[in-house]
């Protein structure tokens, strides 16, 4: 059964809103796209819920020696992998000119709150996602639904 429309639907869409808001490296307007453009750093307040997405990276920061990391956003757009999809990788020369970020080196968190020293990509990834598909199947929980499926481009949830 779809949400369909109503006050269920609009609090599912309006909670998919402000994560998008909040995390989307793609949005000008978002919070994770101002502190890319933040020529020098800045102070930067998440929602309270983004401990456990943050949680969700500081175990695997220190399992991989901080290989895996949500500054990777950087390196991403070097890729082509950017807000416009361009597809093109950047030049050997600028590649080589960037200093990769690290979270470990290049934030300072103080619960949901981040400092920075400079601009930084951060890209929430599948953790990201996933965390969202978390998110609405609670959402519809809450609004009754006991049968749902929630599809997130391949990340999904499925009750029985």
């Amino acid at each position: 059964m779809p949400v369909g429309t109503g006050a269920g639907r609009d609090r599912v869409l309006e909670r998919i809103e402000r994560f998008d808001a909040t995390y989307s490296r793609f949005r000008p307007d978002s919070l994770v796209s101002r502190i890319a453009a933040a020529p020098d750093g800045g102070r930067f307040a998440f929602p309270p819920d983004s401990l456990t997405l943050f949680g969700l990276y500081d175990r695997p920061l220190a399992a991989t020696d901080g290989a895996v990391d949500p500054l990777v956003g950087r390196a991403l757009e070097l890729l082509g992998y950017d807000a416009m999809y361009s597809l093109t990788p950047a030049a050997e020369a600028v590649v080589a000119a960037e200093r990769p970020a690290a979270w470990a080196a290049d934030v300072v968190r103080d619960g949901p709150v981040i400092v920075t020293r400079r601009p930084l990509v951060i890209d929430v990834g599948a953790a990201g996602k996933g965390y969202l598909v978390d998110i609405v199947s609670a959402l519809l929980r809450e609004a009754g639904f006991t049968r749902f499926v929630v599809d997130a481009s391949g990340d999904l949830r499925q009750t029985p």
